[in-house]
């Protein structure tokens, strides 16, 4: 992986130059996102779905946390909840205020790809398409303007993964793990699936550690407590829920039962079938593209041992497991974190292809035209 201050592997290019080289790169991706804003706040007004209206009438639309915190059903997405309140506080509620947060959220993730891709391989170009992908995908743009709190989610795995990136690099600073704790938190107190990207990116932590054996007894103590810290912040956070619904509509989820062994491997071929329809939907041809970008990204990550670029293969294997361990077959939006990741893998791969045949600096060209 490329540091700050380390050489760029074998294979991988930083074209970044200082002050001057950044502006066209913020120029661009900074277009990008307001093109993906565009997109998003175009759907705004779309008729309300059930859950969106149910969350709101029921949760968010309540005169105290007694009906904002209250988690009769798992559909109170809390941090989520809090924030359609505050916006339909201001703005009315309309659609348009319901789901600002989720809006925001789906935004902000466009630039936040951007950057984790070009900190990831030190190309600019991988961050253009990382920003393009992310911000044109059908699924996200849909789930931006869905006032649920999946497009939160995602954005904090985002985070996260910026903040893992920083920690792999230079473990010694604090900030990042500070980064780290709060986007897991803010993650959790949305929707409790948050805890898959809080187990991936600590996988990713432990696997780096390891790598630099001198400081991993450091690093991983360090994760520990970072773990810890989550844990106790997020406990507080449900806290008044526990107080307010009872403990056990928090810990558990009454509409999702184990089902027979046998049952989940049946089903969750399908699963996986509908969760991959839906994240290249309306892709077409450019499909091929990306599969081809995430196929190069994997053969990086295989040839460098760069944990990053195998989470498109590892955490896959692992929710797999984990559903199968459950014994239950995941909704295909429960998967949706992965996709932002997986865009920036990809776009780390169709990088890596443009440098070898020599056309980044044309695309990035034309794209910063």
């Amino acid at each position: 992986m490329v540091g700050p201050n380390t050489e760029a592997p074998s294979g991988r290019h930083d074209d970044r130059g200082g002050r001057g080289a950044d502006f066209p790169f913020f120029a661009a991706v900074t277009l990008t996102t307001i093109v993906a804003a565009v997109l998003r706040i175009a759907r705004l007004d779309h008729p309300l779905r059930y859950d969106e209206a149910f969350s709101y009438l029921v949760y968010a639309s309540g005169d105290g946390p007694a009906a904002w915190l209250a988690y009769t059903y798992p559909n109170n997405h809390l941090f989520h909840t809090l924030l359609v309140h505050l916006s339909t506080v201001f703005g009315g509620p309309g659609p348009a205020a319901l789901r600002a947060p989720a809006l925001l959220a789906g935004v902000g993730l466009v630039p936040l790809a951007a950057v984790m891709a070009r900190r990831l391989s030190g190309r600019t170009i991988d961050g253009l398409f990382a920003g393009l992908l992310v911000g044109t995908s059908s699924i996200l743009v849909e789930y931006s303007v869905n006032a649920r709190g999946y497009s939160i989610v995602c954005t904090a795995t985002m985070v996260m993964c910026l903040a893992t990136l920083a920690i792999v690099r230079s473990s010694a600073n604090r900030i990042p793990w500070v980064i780290w704790i709060f986007a897991a938190v803010a993650g959790l107190f949305t929707i409790p699936i948050m805890v898959y990207p809080i187990g991936l990116l600590s996988g990713v932590i432990v696997f780096s550690a390891f790598r630099k054996r001198p400081v991993a007894r450091n690093d991983i103590s360090t994760l520990v407590i970072a773990v810890i810290v989550t844990v106790i912040l997020s406990a507080l956070l449900y806290l008044p829920s526990v107080v307010i619904t009872g403990a056990d509509a928090v810990i558990s989820n009454r509409f999702v039962q184990p089902i027979p062994f046998a049952d989940v491997v049946h089903q969750l071929p399908g699963a996986v079938s509908t969760t991959c329809a839906h994240w290249f939907r309306d892709l077409g041809v450019f499909t091929l593209f990306v599969v081809a970008g995430l196929l190069t990204s994997i053969v990086l990550g295989l040839r460098e041992r760069d944990p990053f670029l195998l989470l498109p293969v590892v955490a896959p294997l692992l929710l797999l497991a984990a559903a199968l361990a459950q014994r239950v077959v995941p909704f295909p939006r429960v998967w949706l974190f992965l996709l932002p990741v997986v865009l920036v893998c990809a776009s780390v791969g169709l990088g890596h292809v443009t440098v070898l045949t020599g056309r980044h600096k044309l695309v990035a060209r034309c794209v910063i035209a």
